[in-house]
């Protein structure tokens, strides 16, 4: 007999085995495809927590690109200030030098002056000793008054009320 013929194709007992099968392998496949479905939707919101995460990181790079921007800017504008104040302090230096030389030759003048004001009060001195003694009568001799309007030919002085 050909077997698909054979009117019993299930041993005794299994039958319509086939059909628990196909329902088992059916609620596998639901099994799966729920599973599936679980997983996708993890997929899903793992996909939007990184696109979050992605955008995030991105605007805190563009914020440290910007903070680092501003850094750098700043540090150039105080490298300017600071060879600007180191320029200012030279000059300063150079005035103070150009002060300092300045206030020695003063003094060394000043020390010439003194000197000089010092040999003078010697000269001075020396010449009204001398117009004294010019002018002084001879030791032991009188010197007669003068009347009080009277005028010296010898000096060129009058002596006048």
């Amino acid at each position: 007999m050909a077997p698909w013929a054979n009117p019993r194709p299930y041993p005794a007992g299994q039958r319509g085995g086939c059909a628990g099968w196909q329902a088992n392998r059916t609620r596998a496949v639901g099994v799966r495809r729920q599973r599936a479905a679980v997983v996708a939707g993890e997929v899903r919101t793992l996909a939007r927590r990184t696109q979050h995460s992605t955008t995030e990181i991105e605007r805190m790079i563009d914020s440290l690109r910007n903070r680092v921007g501003a850094t750098v800017k700043t540090m150039g504008d105080s490298h300017q200030m600071a060879g600007a104040t180191a320029s200012q302090a030279d000059h300063a230096e150079t005035a103070l030098d150009n002060i300092l030389t300045a206030i020695g030759l003063i003094v060394e003048q000043s020390q010439q002056i003194a000197a000089a004001a010092e040999q003078q009060t010697a000269v001075s001195q020396g010449i009204g000793r001398s117009a004294r003694s010019a002018t002084a009568p001879p030791k032991g001799q009188r010197v007669p008054s003068k009347p009080a309007n009277s005028c010296s030919a010898k000096w060129g002085t009058c002596n006048r009320p």
